[in-house]
């Protein structure tokens, strides 16, 4: 069962280059195809720039797509508006990044939570104080926290404050965008183990947005590599992380610290830096700085193709590219 299609989802960025000069376009995500499935983590990966946040925030409507459909069981979230767009986001919510930012300072702890349901006209007062204090422990902090402001929290305790206003119009769509990179390592797989334990208890899908392929590893069933606005490589997470297939997904494990101190990993040292989204390259996006890459890779651009049973990549050799140990 499918919670949320996302199909051929492209974004597009125009950028102005003065009052009536015409300006060049920023394709952000291109051609952006998957599912969510109801009490599962799908894992969005790769570098900064690499259009991953862009992707999620398009998919909730936080942003507006150039084109594709975000299906919402069959209702298409990128046609809806007014009351309907709002009703709809009572069903996707999102934790952001930076835990401080994204909460309003100048409300409570229990405001903050409160808010959404009032947005929403969910229960009564009383009903919304009770749902505000059970939010709260489920998050690990307590009713007595509610009075308090965001400036008296910890950042561990602001993410759990921001996990907890998400979850309060019981959302079935949660969206982690870059939601433990800000923590230190501590903290981390403090939320980390909060969102599973909530994941578990609620049967929400999540979208785990992340740059740490570590963090990943860790949370998700699938996963979805992502460069330069395209999937280059999708697969469940055990097979993606034991068998990459894709030069690029190479390249991001090898920075990977290794813990077997006697069989260390190669590192793949990737040249030249990301090409600009303003101007892709033609082929293969990734074809100037891939180690393995041919003639061909600068003139044909790959399809997301299955290479193996469930196992997509973008990549004119794929299953024939020998993995570093």
């Amino acid at each position: 069962m499918t919670v949320l299609s996302v199909r051929n989802l492209s974004v597009e960025f125009g950028i102005r280059r003065g009052l009536f000069r015409k300006g060049r376009v920023v394709r952000a995500v291109q051609d952006v195809s998957f599912d969510l499935i109801p009490g599962t983590t799908l894992g969005l990966v790769g570098e900064s720039g690499c259009g991953k946040s862009t992707t999620g925030l398009a998919a909730m409507r936080l942003i507006d797509a150039h084109a594709g459909k975000v299906l919402f069981g069959d209702r298409d979230i990128l046609k809806l508006q007014g009351a309907d767009l709002r009703q709809m986001r009572s069903k996707i919510q999102i934790v952001f990044q930076d835990p401080f930012s994204s909460l309003n300072p100048r409300l409570t702890a229990a405001g903050i939570i409160a808010e959404p349901l009032e947005i929403l006209g969910v229960g009564t007062p009383g009903t919304r104080r009770a749902r505000v204090d059970e939010l709260l422990m489920q998050v690990g902090l307590s009713p007595e926290h509610g009075g308090l402001f965001p400036h008296q929290f910890s950042g561990g305790q602001r993410q759990r404050l921001g996990i907890a206003r998400a979850l309060a119009p019981d959302p079935e769509i949660l969206i982690c965008d870059e939601a433990v990179s800000a923590l230190d390592v501590a903290i981390q797989a403090q939320v980390l183990n909060l969102l599973a334990r909530l994941q578990a208890n609620r049967g929400f899908a999540m979208l785990f947005i992340s740059h740490d392929l570590s963090v990943v590893r860790h949370v998700s069933d699938e996963v979805i590599v992502m460069y330069l606005g395209r999937i280059v490589e999708r697969a469940n997470a055990k097979t993606l992380f034991d068998a990459p297939l894709h030069p690029y997904t190479m390249a991001l494990m090898s920075a990977i610290p290794s813990r077997d101190l006697d069989r260390p990993s190669t590192r793949i040292r990737l040249q030249g830096d990301v090409a600009s989204p303003i101007n892709v390259p033609s082929g293969c996006a990734f074809h100037n700085r891939c180690p393995f890459a041919q003639a061909r890779c600068s003139k044909e651009r790959p399809e997301l193709e299955q290479i193996r049973d469930g196992h997509y990549a973008a990549c004119h050799f794929a299953g024939r590219i020998e993995r570093p140990l």
